[in-house]
């Protein structure tokens, strides 16, 4: 579904990603793990057309996404920013929010039809805010908004969901709760590329990992082989002990200084 190949991007003159190279199968779920300043969200940026490369090419669907429209790639891809949980003050609806999702599909100045009010019905019950459709985004909480935002997202319609630290500063409930509407998805077919912090979370939800490292990619696959102790120590500068439950689950857990 996606194909990064030998990309390369600059900021001014500091180089941010090093010749990328990866594919994204048609419902996969990939995890984008990396410390702070390692080129992660420039990376679902040029992905999703917001930055463009220094050199290299993305194609969606064997084709190059320069020459997708950016109504084509809306399309095609919905991104979800780091952050984006609409805690403004203006005072908008949930509805109105999610039904902002259909604006890809509608010409200047058309008007929803039933088909559009019916798929915005339909991303609602996906993530579970019918119930709150009538209230104003801001008497929400922040899993309460997260999930509107995903919601709004859905309503585009995508085939790729290009998702941005969409669970940090939720407590664990919301976490889990966000991570498991992800995972669904992906398994409903929708190609998931999400930036993640938290190396448990990412072992446990996505089905492969992207590990960068000083703008190149240092490990990529299946969770155990990219969740390694040495993968960490080079990509964090920190001891972790990485071991496998009977759950199959991965486990990372920092090496205090007493060694423990």
């Amino acid at each position: 579904m996606i194909s990064v190949r030998n990309l390369s991007f600059n900021y001014k003159s500091k180089k941010v990603l090093d010749d990328i190279n990866f594919d994204v199968q048609k419902g996969a779920f990939l995890g984008v793990l990396g410390e702070n300043g390692a080129g992660k969200s420039t990376l679902l940026e040029i992905i999703s057309k917001i930055l463009k490369p220094y050199k290299g090419e993305i194609l969606i669907a064997k084709k190059d996404i320069n020459f997708y429209s950016l109504k084509e790639i809306a399309k095609i891809i919905a991104f979800v920013g780091q952050g984006e949980s609409y805690s403004s003050n203006i005072p908008f609806l949930v509805s109105e929010i999610i039904l902002m999702g259909r604006s890809p599909h509608l010409s200047r100045f058309q008007r929803e039809s039933k088909k559009d009010i019916e798929i915005v019905n339909n991303a609602m019950q996906l993530t579970n805010v019918l119930k709150f459709k009538s209230r104003f985004i801001n008497e929400l909480s922040g899993g309460e908004r997260q999930r509107v935002v995903i919601a709004r997202a859905l309503a585009q319609e995508p085939k790729i969901l290009l998702l941005d630290e969409p669970v940090s500063n939720l407590d664990i409930r919301y976490q889990i709760e966000i991570l498991n509407l992800i995972k669904n998805l992906s398994r409903n077919g929708i190609t998931v590329v999400c930036v993640m912090h938290d190396l448990n979370l990412a072992a446990m939800f996505c089905d492969t990992l992207l590990l960068l490292s000083n703008g190149k990619i240092l490990a990529n696959g299946m969770p155990e082989e990219v969740l390694t102790t040495e993968n960490i120590k080079m990509a964090y500068g920190i001891e972790m002990n990485v071991r496998k439950e009977k759950t199959n689950f991965i486990n990372v857990i920092p090496v205090l200084e007493n060694g423990h």
